[in-house]
C-alpha cells in the first residue's frame, strides 16, 4: 500500500496522517487520458478530495501507471486493506467525523481484535478530546499543557495564512471500547463462508465476528449519535493539515463593486475565526479602513448569545460583518433581524442547508454549477 511512508517510520505519525486522510474520507480522485493529456477530477467534497491528494503525495507517485490508476492508487490500496466497519457521521455539535476500520494483514484476510478509529475534525474541538500525541518516530506521548499550547499556536498561524485546518487523530485497538474492537456490521457484510454439514455441504452462511449479534442498528454506542463524542475521546493526535481554499479571483473586485453601490456584505462561514477574518481581508470584505476600528467578526454563538437589543445595535452599524463556525439556522435568524430593520436582503448559497434562507430572503441567489438542485429550486 504505502511503501514511501514505510521507508521513514513504519508506525510514525506521518503514516497515521496518511491513514486518516485516506480512510476517514468518502471522496476519490478519478483520472482519465484524453489527447495524450492526463486529466484528474474529484468525486465528492472538495475538502475530502484534497485529503486524497495529500495521501497520494505523501505516499509517492505510482510510477509508470495510467492516469486512472495513478489518481488514487494509494487511497484505493488503503481502503482495500482497511475495510470500513462503521462510520460516525459528522455532527455540528462535535464537528468531527470518524470511521472504524479493520486492519488487514493481507488482502481478504482480516486479523482479530484489530479495529482502529480514524478521526478528523475541527482542531479547536478535536484537540480537547486528545490525551496523547504521536511523533514522527512513532512515540506516543502525553499531550500536556505546553505541547497543547504550542499546537494551538501553530494552528492559529496556519489559519491566518489563511488555510482551512483539520486535526487528525486515531484511537487504537487497545484503547477502544471492548464492543468496538472486533465489531463488524453483519447486516452489510456480503462475505460468505462455506459451512460444512453432513446434511448439506453447499449450505452458505454470513460471517459474523459479533458473538452477541450486534449490528449498527442495535449497537448501544454506534446506533446513537449522541454517543459519538464519547467514542471519539481519549484520542491520539497524529497531525494537523492546512488546506488552501482560495476565493475566486473575481470576488475581491465584486465586493468593491457592492460597497460602491451601497450594498453591505455579511459573510457566513463554517471556517474558524482566524481563517474567516484572513479570507475577509483578502476579498475586501474587511478593508484597510475597517482595520482602524474593531472588526465585526463573531464565532459560534458569540453573537446570538447577546440580547436582541445588542444584536440589532451591531447590525445597525452598517459595516461589513463576518460570522464563522455558523449553523444553518443562523442564516435565517440574521435575515429576520435585518428585515426587522427594513433592510432588503439578498442571500447566496449552494447547499441543501441554504435553501430555507434562500427562500426567506427578498432575493435568493443559488450559486453556479456547483449549487445543489434544492438550492436552485429555492
Amino acid at each position: 500500500g504505502i511503501p514511501h511512508v514505510q521507508e521513514e517510520h513504519k508506525n510514525g505519525a506521518v503514516r497515521d496522517v496518511v491513514k486518516v486522510a485516506g480512510l476517514c474520507n468518502d471522496a476519490k480522485i478519478v483520472g482519465t487520458t484524453s489527447d495524450n493529456t492526463d486529466i484528474f477530477e474529484r468525486v465528492g467534497e472538495p475538502t475530502e478530495a484534497a485529503l486524497c491528494v495529500l495521501t497520494e503525495k505523501l505516499c509517492g507517485p505510482a510510477l509508470n501507471e495510467s492516469a486512472e490508476v495513478m489518481a488514487s492508487s494509494h487511497v484505493t490500496s488503503l481502503r482495500q486493506s482497511h475495510p470500513r466497519r462503521a462510520t460516525l457521521e459528522f455532527t455540528r455539535d462535535r464537528k468531527s467525523m470518524s470511521v472504524l476500520c479493520d486492519e488487514t494483514t493481507n488482502y481478504g484476510k482480516t486479523s482479530n481484535n484489530s479495529n482502529t478509529l480514524y478521526v478528523k475534525g475541527a482542531p479547536n474541538l478535536l484537540l480537547n478530546r486528545c490525551t496523547h500525541y504521536k511523533t514522527r518516530s512513532g512515540k506516543v506521548l502525553k499531550l500536556n499543557g505546553p505541547v497543547r499550547r504550542e499546537i494551538e499556536e501553530r494552528i492559529q498561524t496556519l489559519a491566518t495564512r489563511p488555510l482551512r485546518c483539520l486535526a487528525l487523530a486515531v484511537k487504537e485497538t487497545n484503547t477502544l471500547e471492548k464492543s468496538l474492537k472486533t465489531f463488524r456490521d453483519t447486516e452489510d457484510d456480503d462475505e460468505e463462508e462455506d459451512i460444512s454439514s453432513s446434511k448439506d455441504k453447499n449450505q452458505k452462511g454470513k460471517v459474523s465476528s459479533n458473538s452477541d449479534g450486534t449490528t449498527l442498528r442495535n449497537h448501544p454506542l454506534l446506533s446513537d449519535p449522541s454517543q459519538y463524542k464519547n467514542i471519539e475521546s481519549g484520542l491520539t493526535l497524529v497531525g494537523v493539515v492546512g488546506i488552501k481554499d482560495p476565493a475566486r479571483p473575481e470576488v475581491a473586485q465584486s465586493i468593491i463593486a457592492c460597497r460602491d453601490a451601497g450594498i453591505r456584505v455579511i459573510m457566513i462561514t463554517g471556517d474558524a475565526k482566524d481563517t474567516a477574518i484572513a479570507i475577509a481581508k483578502d476579498v475586501n470584505i474587511f478593508t484597510q479602513e475597517d482595520r482602524n476600528m474593531p472588526l465585526l467578526a463573531f464565532e459560534g454563538r458569540d453573537f446570538f448569545d447577546k440580547t436582541i437589543e445588542e444584536q440589532l445595535s451591531l447590525l445597525s452599524l452598517q459595516q461589513n460583518m463576518v460570522f464563522c463556525r455558523a449553523e444553518p439556522t443562523d442564516k435565517q435568524i440574521l435575515i429576520q433581524l435585518l428585515q426587522s430593520q427594513s433592510e432588503i436582503t439578498a442571500m447566496t448559497g449552494d447547499g441543501v442547508n441554504d435553501a430555507p434562507a434562500l427562500q426567506q430572503a427578498e432575493i435568493g441567489i443559488a450559486m453556479g454549477i456547483t449549487g445543489t438542485e434544492v438550492a436552485k429550486e429555492a
